[in-house]
């Protein structure tokens, strides 16, 4: 079989551009010259300020990025730390740290023989200016440490807490202290009390005769000054120059300084039940240490209410000869002080009157009714240009915004960042048809004009699930909505949406993503669940419910993925890992279903559903497991079998059956992109010049001569179908 073309040879990346997603991290080296790690989409860098940014990972082996850290003794050494430590639905896991020596220009995946990084998310990276070797990674999985320069890892818990959120290294004294805050965010935005667990520790002075480096510091949790308690995130940060400066000691064997020579700032949400500051019970509050963390001086409240801490920085003030420090802390907006934490401000929005904003404006960032956004919401972290204070860059769940007066004003830097990580896509029936597709956080995008990079904006906020377009009209456009109406309908091509849930419950659980569908034949028959299958025959005026938790049981599982066969009106419902069939003598008759089960055992989900066009009693169902576990099965009568030879150990998102040809199907995997031209019997990689990101979603026209991929990270790939491959690869002799 031929080889064709692969998707970027073809036409390759289509947007959206100047729109971003998620920039999850980011390596200040100077004003010109900055790095950020991205959710799926790896590592980018600029030159230039943030006026061009290039993607520097793409081949790596995961694109999920959680940290970046120079080594401070040579900047052209840069590591990544693969994997978010964040409690989003779309935040992956990562497989260990990437290295770069030349910088950012070439990449390698550290060795991790251990097996420590395995399912780790990495939150902060930390390399001991005193001794480079010493490498540490704060990680859902614990402080892992390498002693020898990255090639042996080791794990160590705090206490009972496996999971530390921030580790900063004060290189002052000889050898240098470490500093590691555990706060499990992962079990939950408000966690229990877990004395064991929450809180800061320092490492240990070594034993006489041992040197810094020959093996890993033991560690103690900090008590004195910090509030006990029910802690979120904690965030770290170590401000050398705040104290008498300098350095102190030799490094020679045996002989250490553990006198700290400048101030550890700590930022924190915690819930105090008599907290004399205020009546909130979650409060974001700032302590500093001048003693290595042996006491605690409480600087401020800084906003009091459910707030997260995901980053604070902190320097020295250049253009004041005070002894004062300017602090930023990263959370749903950006905090700033400008005094050492004496007085604070909002400096990402300014407060305006709620009747001058516009809630149907196609810029998400300007929808709030309390709001004049300066930029995204939901910072993910912030660096300040160092020797200049008032410079800062914010990584937020919109992309990457650089500030030269202290967050007065900002400067948009996404006109050349390609991040968008999507959920789901659709395309219009149409001569030169439109594209949508959904965001994390950040709502739905689609096309203007013509399918390009450029020709994109943004309709709505918030979090979108599924997309159709009317194939008969593609002025009508259907979404759901994982947050209050469930379906919502556009008449306009999906430049404006209003409410189209008439007679569907709120109650009951739905998936985040929620599921919908169109007949083809009949765009007035539309399908959409919450813990119910709802059909409507008018276009979403009116719908009919049936098929509750009594027909579709699976206890603590909610609907996530519908496939109709509306030729014959068999209806695929998958609740957990379970499939349910329904079968009618007509549409709109609930007293006539019939159903069938059939238990995918062993598998956490069904992620998504297809039936074959050509034959209503065979559906495709893609998973989604633990690794080792066949990820695809296809349903042939009575009976799933295994269709996954040649495709990767990954989940599988999406699935999509050519039209205009059964056997030629296409599957949206956490490893790329996959085709079958035999009904699944082989599969073989159509992704081939592409990021190695994962696809979320894929969608062909409806003639089946135009493939769409939906990347979690790079944004939108086309290609005609034509010119993909038809076969697998074949390697070079």
């Amino acid at each position: 079989m031929g080889q064709g073309v692969s998707v970027t040879e073809n036409d390759g990346f289509v947007g959206p551009i100047p729109i971003a997603g998620r920039v999850s991290s980011l390596a200040v080296l100077d004003e010109k010259t900055v790095y950020i790690g991205t959710s799926g989409g790896g590592v980018w860098k600029t030159t230039d300020g943030g006026r061009n940014w290039i993607p520097k990972t793409d081949t790596q082996p995961n694109l999920s990025i959680g940290a970046l850290a120079f080594d401070p003794t040579n900047s052209n050494v840069i590591y990544a730390g693969t994997g978010e430590f964040i409690q989003y639905y779309d935040a992956y896991p990562g497989v260990g740290i990437l290295r770069s020596r030349d910088a950012g220009e070439t990449w390698r995946l550290l060795p991790d023989p251990a097996g420590v990084f395995v399912g780790a998310k990495v939150s902060r990276i930390a390399v001991d200016a005193g001794n480079p070797r010493n490498i540490y990674a704060a990680t859902n999985r614990g402080l892992i440490i390498s002693t020898d320069g990255g090639h042996n890892w080791g794990s160590v818990k705090m206490g009972a807490c496996s999971q530390i959120s921030d580790v900063v290294i004060d290189h002052t004294t000889t050898p240098s202290t470490v500093y590691a805050a555990s706060s499990p965010l992962d079990t939950g935005w408000y966690v229990t009390d877990n004395p064991g667990c929450n809180g800061i520790w320092r490492s240990n002075p070594p034993l006489i005769g041992q040197s810094s480096g020959e093996s890993p510091p033991s560690f103690s949790r900090l008590t004195t000054g910090v509030p006990a308690g029910n802690m979120m995130r904690l965030a770290l940060q170590f401000d050398p120059n705040s104290g008498a400066g300098g350095t102190s000691g030799q490094r020679g064997r045996g002989a250490f300084d553990k006198k700290p020579k400048g101030i550890l700032y700590l930022a924190m949400q915690v819930y105090i039940p008599d907290s004399p500051e205020g009546g909130h019970q979650f409060d974001l509050k700032v302590y500093k240490s001048t003693n290595g963390g042996n006491s605690w001086q409480y600087v401020a409240m800084v906003f009091p209410g459910n707030w997260g801490v995901f980053g604070i920085a902190v320097q020295r003030m250049s253009s004041t000869a005070q002894t004062t420090d300017a602090i930023y802390v990263a959370s749903l907006e950006l905090l700033t002080s400008t005094d050492s934490g004496q007085k604070w401000k909002f400096s990402t929005y300014t407060e305006s009157d709620p009747a001058q904003a516009n809630p149907t404006t196609a810029d998400p960032d300007k929808i709030s009714p309390y709001r004049n956004r300066k930029t995204h919401y939901d910072l993910q972290a912030v660096g300040v240009v160092r020797g200049d204070a008032r410079k800062i860059f914010i990584a937020t769940d919109g992309g990457i915004y650089k500030s030269e007066d202290y967050g007065q004003t900002y400067t948009n830097l996404n006109e050349t960042l390609g991040n968008v990580h999507f959920y789901r896509g659709a395309v219009s029936n149409e001569l030169s048809p439109s594209l949508i597709g959904s965001m994390h956080d950040s709502g739905f995008v689609r096309t203007y004009a013509t399918i390009d990079r450029g020709n994109w904006f943004r309709v709505q906020g918030g979090e979108v699930g599924s997309i159709v377009f009317d194939p008969q009209n593609y002025q009508r456009v259907y979404i759901t909505r994982n947050d209050g109406a469930l379906v919502r309908r556009s008449l306009d091509g999906g430049f404006t949406f209003r409410d189209a849930s008439r007679d569907i419950s709120p109650c009951g659980g739905r998936d985040f993503l929620p599921p919908l569908a169109i007949n083809p034949k009949n765009s007035q028959h539309l399908l959409a669940v919450t813990d119910m299958l709802y059909e409507s025959l008018d276009g979403a005026d009116t719908w009919h419910g049936f098929g509750g938790r009594s027909q579709f049981p699976n206890d603590g599982a909610v609907i996530t993925a519908i496939a109709p066969a509306f030729s014959s009106f068999t209806i695929y419902v998958a609740r957990g890992a379970k499939v349910f069939k329904l079968t009618s003598t007509g549409v709109n008759k609930a007293a006539s279903l019939s159903d069938a089960t059939f238990d995918l055992a062993n598998f956490s989900m069904v992620r998504t559903l297809a039936v074959d066009p050509d034959n209503p009693n065979t559906v495709y169902a893609g998973l989604w497991a633990a690794s080792g576990t066949p990820r695809l099965r296809k349903l042939e009568g009575n009976n799933w079998v295994d269709t996954t030879m040649g495709l990767p150990d990954a989940n599988v998102n999406s699935i999509v059956i050519n039209p205009a040809n059964s056997k030629d199907i296409y599957v949206a995997t956490d490893k790329g992109t996959y085709r079958s031209l035999d009904a699944g019997a082989r599969w073989f990689s159509i992704t081939d010049g592409m990021p190695n990101a994962i696809a979320y979603d894929v969608v062909l026209n409806q003639t089946g001569t135009m493939l769409y991929v939906f990347t979690h990270g790079r944004g939108v790939w086309r290609a005609n179908v034509k010119d993909l491959p038809t076969g697998p690869r074949r390697s070079p002799r």
